[in-house]
C-alpha cells in the first residue's frame, strides 16, 4: 500500500501507472506551500481531495466519486500512486479510489521527501495572465 520515491520515479516512467496529486490545485499549480520547492511532481494529475467530501465531512454520492476519478483516471487498470504534502490527505483519494475498483498505493514521503532532492523532477502549472 506505501510506497517510496524510487517507485514513484518507476511509475512516471511507465505507461500502467499514474501519479496523481491529493492536494488543493493551487498548491499543484505552485503556489507557495513552505517546502523547498513548490509545484507538483512532474508529470503528475490531480484530483484534489476536497473534492471527495462534502460540506459535512461526509463522502460524496458515488457518481460524483466516478466522475472525479475518471476525468483523470479513466483506465482502472493503471494502477494510482496518489502523494500530497505528507501521505496523510492523499489517503482521502486512496479510500476513495478503492472503493470505486482502482488499484491505490499511497507514496507516504509526499512532496516533504520530494521536495527536498534537487535530482527529483517538479514542475509548476502556468498560470493564465
Amino acid at each position: 500500500m506505501l510506497v517510496n520515491k524510487e517507485y514513484v520515479l518507476h511509475a512516471l516512467n511507465g505507461s500502467s501507472k499514474l501519479v496523481v496529486d491529493a492536494r488543493l490545485k493551487r498548491w499543484y499549480d505552485g503556489d507557495v506551500t513552505g517546502n523547498p520547492r513548490d509545484g507538483h511532481i512532474a508529470g503528475a494529475l490531480n484530483i484534489p481531495f476536497p473534492d471527495m467530501i462534502d460540506s459535512t465531512n461526509s463522502i460524496k454520492p458515488t457518481a460524483i466519486l466516478e466522475k472525479n476519478f475518471s476525468r483523470v483516471a479513466p483506465d482502472k487498470n493503471k494502477e494510482i500512486v496518489l502523494y500530497c504534502f505528507i501521505g496523510q490527505t492523499a489517503c482521502v483519494d486512496y479510500v476513495v479510489g478503492r472503493s470505486l475498483g482502482y488499484n491505490m498505493k499511497v507514496y507516504d514521503g509526499s512532496m516533504q521527501e520530494w521536495s527536498r532532492d534537487e535530482k527529483l523532477p517538479m514542475e509548476k502549472t502556468k498560470k493564465d495572465k
